[in-house]
């Protein structure tokens, strides 16, 4: 451990950030680095005070590293972890588990526990003393037995501290208000536009229910109409307070697997905003006309309220099936069946557009899995979805939506009216440089020009170059590695990814409280301005930075808890497919502590060994005991 400066001054209080496999700590924007022995305990997200050491470390050819060390915890992130009972000893020692996998490996737990416990069991555990020192708690409540579906799921809700009820009072009594209310809780009915006798549908999931939008076309001369109509969510909220506050502090609908944990209550995610086939819907609906060449005629976008009734609810699959020519849309009308074609002739004429113009998004393919699961939830088979079958539906109702984010992002933009961007910073140099030397070692024969411009296009031709080669996957997961993560900012730095000068999230208000902001603010200023006063939108202005904040940290958390519930059952199953627990993997990235895997094509692990492995080796391996994600070789 480096000696400490004894001054009191330069204390900064920062949640603190840490890498469990390489055991240290970092304090975003200080840039500050903290190894294990100057952690002092601190767990991920801690809020603590640190400070910097007065001299900091250069290794060749690297940027100035800053190092530090934290004085003190000032608040724990998390004190209540659920645990599963391992062991319990004739003495009263407990043997735990953690589910939270920042304390991996079997735990001794300290403390007074009660004598109904038994060896299987998740329990909620509340600690009073933490690692590095001996962990003492308290049990406060036992969850059942860890076999169970239904206790694997609340186990999720409780170590993540999601919610998934709606039992508040006032949000009851909104509820029912709903219920019995339904559209006549809506105010300023005159502002909606008829559009029921235009043939709108909606193309989802297989198992979807929360439908929250809508495509249609029409031909007008040599040009298209384009109508994009998105659930009118703000339309009932407005009405419905303690319910839009439970939807701020949830921040997003989380999916995992055949469950949801909604952002919405039911009757409104799956009833009244939900645009169900045939039945008549509220929505806000962007309109715009687009000419042969796939090209926005300027001065006819228009968004405004309006009602509509979806003709028809159609599926990926089978839309999929109809454009590949490997089935016809029979039982739905000539008219329904020309406005599906129209649509599909829109998207292509504005792909290619794109395309000529160089203007395409980051053409990353995801691996795309279809579960199946038992009574019990846990995962019995697994299909990996072709790469080389076109996913033509899912790329029409992208191209539609991003249409829609970026006109409405366009409109409000030329408005001067603040409001939540999604944004995407064009990656750093050093990220860059770093992709493109693997890249050249997983693609020795493709040249790579350098260049000083970090494009979408740059990294679409390098993308293109190794459609065929044995490592895409490697080299898509390097992509990614090397471009800053998408967040919500008031501040408008346009979207490299998407390779967007104005973006944002407007089409999924039922699921994402963005969304629904933007909704708001459009309902504000804009569609019922005089139902406002200046000092409600000073008021709307004010609070979107916390909310910008607010809607991060719940997307972090909603990827956290998806990646954990869906990756422990396939985990599982896995393991219940191979008796031997030896996995076949593949190594995708190395760094100083050790390999990233990929198991099975299935699952990604970590490997903690010093020696030198190739990307892209196929190597054997066995899990560590009492660890979700690490693995040992096996020689």
């Amino acid at each position: 451990m480096r000696g400490r400066p004894n001054s009191r001054d330069n204390v900064s209080y920062k949640r603190i950030k840490i890498n469990r496999f390489s055991e240290t700590g970092f304090i975003p924007r200080f840039g500050v680095t903290i190894s294990k022995e100057n952690l002092m305990g601190a767990l991920n997200n801690d809020l603590v005070a640190f400070r910097e050491f007065p001299f900091s470390k250069r290794a060749e050819g690297q940027l100035l590293q800053k190092e530090g060390y934290v004085a003190r915890i000032v608040e724990r992130f998390k004190i209540d972890f659920v645990v599963e009972i391992i062991k319990i000893e004739d003495s009263g020692k407990i043997w735990v588990f953690f589910d939270d996998p920042q304390l991996s490996g079997l735990q001794e737990i300290l403390g007074s526990f009660k004598n109904n416990l038994k060896e299987g069991q998740k329990v909620l555990l509340r600690l009073h003393s933490f690692p590095p020192k001996r962990i003492n708690g308290e049990i406060l409540k036992i969850l059942g037995e860890s076999s169970s579906g239904e206790v694997e799921y609340h186990s999720l809700l409780h170590d993540l501290k999601l919610k998934h009820s709606f039992s508040n009072p006032e949000i009851q009594k909104e509820i029912e208000e709903l219920t019995s209310k339904k559209e006549s809780i809506l105010q300023s009915i005159e502002c909606y536009e008829d559009l029921t006798d235009k043939n709108f549908f909606t193309i989802d999931g297989d198992t979807a229910k929360d439908f929250d939008d809508a495509i249609y076309v029409e031909k007008i001369k040599d040009n298209f109409g384009v109508f994009v109509a998105i659930a009118d969510v703000w339309g009932y909220l407005s009405n419905c307070p303690a319910i839009f506050e439970e939807a701020r502090l949830r921040g997003n609908s989380i999916y995992l697997l055949n469950r949801v944990i909604p952002m919405l209550p039911p009757i409104l995610s799956e009833e009244l905003c939900s645009l169900r086939e045939n039945e008549k819907k509220y929505t806000v609906c962007v309109y715009v006309e687009v000419n042969k060449e796939g090209r926005i005629i300027p001065n006819t976008f228009r968004v405004f309220p309006a009602t509509i009734i979806s003709k028809k609810r159609f599926t990926y699959k089978i839309l999929n099936q109809y454009f590949l020519k490997k089935s016809s849309l029979e039982n739905i009308g000539e008219e329904l069946k020309n406005t599906v074609d129209q649509c599909y002739e829109v998207f292509k004429l504005m792909e290619e557009r794109m395309k000529g113009q160089g203007k395409s998004s980051l053409m990353i393919v995801h691996q795309q899995l279809d579960y199946k699961t038992n009574d019990n939830e846990d995962i019995v088979n697994v299909e990996v979805d072709r790469n080389d079958i076109p996913r033509i539906s899912e790329k029409l109702i992208e191209i539609f939506m991003v249409l829609a984010n970026q006109l409405i992002a366009n409109f409000l933009d030329s408005k001067n009216i603040k409001t939540i961007y999604r944004v995407h910073k064009t990656p750093d140099p050093a990220r860059v440089q770093n992709f493109l030397n693997i890249f050249r070692e997983l693609n020795p024969s493709s040249e790579v020009m350098e260049t000083s411009e970090n494009t979408i296009q740059t990294f679409n031709d390098l993308l293109q170059k190794s459609k065929n080669n044995q490592y895409l996957q490697i080299i898509q997961y390097h992509v990614l590695q090397a471009l800053p993560k998408a967040e919500y900012n008031l501040e408008n730095i346009g979207h490299f990814g998407l390779n967007l000068k104005n973006y944002l999230h407007f089409t999924s208000p039922i699921r994402r409280f963005a969304d629904l902001m933007i909704h708001k603010t459009l309902w504000m200023y804009f569609f019922d301005k005089k139902r406002y006063s200046k000092r409600e939108r000073t008021q709307h202005e004010w609070e979107l930075e916390k909310i910008s904040y607010q809607v991060n940290l719940c997307e972090k958390i909603g990827v956290t808890a998806e990646k954990r519930f869906i990756s422990r059952k396939l985990f599982r199953f896995l393991c219940s497919q191979n008796t031997k627990k030896e996995f076949k993997a593949v190594v995708f990235s190395k760094n100083p502590w050790g390999y990233l895997i990929k198991l099975e094509n299935l699952y990604d692990g970590f490997m903690r060994i010093d020696k030198n492995i190739k990307l892209g080796a196929n190597i054997l391996v066995k899990p560590v005991e009492y660890s979700w994600d690490e693995f040992t070789p096996i020689n």
